[in-house]
C-alpha cells in the first residue's frame, strides 16, 4: 500500500473529519483530498513523474501538506528539505537525488527562497521546474 492508499482509505472512512488546522483556516479529509488530487493533475501536466524526485523545502503551511500528499498520489519521490536549509545542503539534495524539481515559499523570515532556487536551476540542467508557493518573483 502506498501513503496515498492509506490516505485514501482515512478519507472514505473520515470524509467531514477535519484533517488539517492552520490558524483559522482548516479542511476535511474530503477537502484535503480533492486539493490534493487537483495538485496532483497539475504537476502531471507540468511534466512531473512517477519516480521523479521533487526536493519540498516549505515551512509548517497547508500546502506542504497538499504537495505532499500529490507528490505521492502520482507516484513521484519526494525529497525532504527543512526550511533552515541553505546553499549546500539544498545542492547536495538535488545532486544526489536527480531532483526535476524543487517546491520552495517565497520568502520566510527575510530569507528569499527564490533567489537560491534561481541559482540551484542555473546550476543543474536536470533541474527543470522551480515551483514557488506564495508570492512569484517580480523581477
Amino acid at each position: 500500500m502506498t501513503i496515498w492508499d492509506i490516505f485514501e482509505r482515512t478519507v472514505q472512512r473520515n470524509p467531514g473529519k477535519v484533517a488539517l488546522i492552520l490558524g483559522n483556516a482548516h479542511q476535511t479529509y474530503q477537502e484535503l483530498a480533492t486539493v490534493s488530487t487537483q495538485l496532483a493533475a497539475g504537476l502531471l501536466r507540468m511534466g512531473i513523474r512517477p519516480l521523479d524526485r521533487v526536493v519540498l523545502q516549505l515551512p509548517n503551511v497547508l500546502e506542504f501538506v497538499h504537495y505532499y500528499l500529490a507528490l505521492t498520489r502520482i507516484g513521484a519521490i519526494p525529497v525532504m528539505a527543512l526550511r533552515a536549509h541553505r546553499h549546500t545542503e539544498v545542492r547536495h539534495f538535488i545532486k544526489a537525488s536527480g531532483a526535476v524539481a524543487y517546491v520552495i515559499p517565497d520568502v520566510v523570515h527575510n530569507f528569499d527562497y527564490r533567489r537560491m532556487a534561481s541559482e540551484m536551476a542555473t546550476e543543474f540542467d536536470q533541474l527543470k521546474y522551480v515551483i514557488v508557493v506564495g508570492v512569484a518573483n517580480a523581477n
